[in-house]
């Protein structure tokens, strides 16, 4: 599966919901708790489902820094990834969104062997 059409499916989806407005109904500070199911690996040849679970200390946009543990299926050379996303959400009620994320997942060449992945998941944040 090529990376460009799923991208294009997920803009078109998000911007079908309705105007745009960047409000969060969250405090600033904080923390959520996120559950997605989507594809990971979308640029190489063996893409995969996956589920993810997410825990955000605060609502701040900032550069993610976290753990991978390979089991079975993609090398990404270490343990120490970084993560860079777009996320697409609308609120259903005070506390609950759900919405779309396209992130990239890459060691920013700490280690020998760094093929980095890309992933599109549809999440639900509470």
């Amino acid at each position: 599966m090529r990376a460009g059409p799923t991208i294009l499916i997920a803009l078109a989806l998000s911007a079908a919901t309705g105007p745009v407005r960047a409000r969060d109904t969250q405090s600033p500070h904080a923390g959520s708790l996120s559950v997605g199911v989507g594809t990971f690996n979308m640029r190489h040849a063996n893409t995969s489902s996956g589920v993810g679970l997410e825990y955000r200390l605060d609502s701040r946009p900032w550069f993610a820094v976290g753990a991978y543990e390979r089991n079975g299926d993609i090398d990404l050379g270490g343990p120490v990834e970084f993560r860079t996303s777009l996320d697409v959400s609308r609120a259903l009620r005070k506390g609950v969104r759900v919405g779309v994320t396209l992130y990239h997942l890459s060691n920013a060449r700490l280690y020998d062997r760094n093929p980095g992945v890309n992933a599109l998941a549809f999440v639900q944040t509470f």
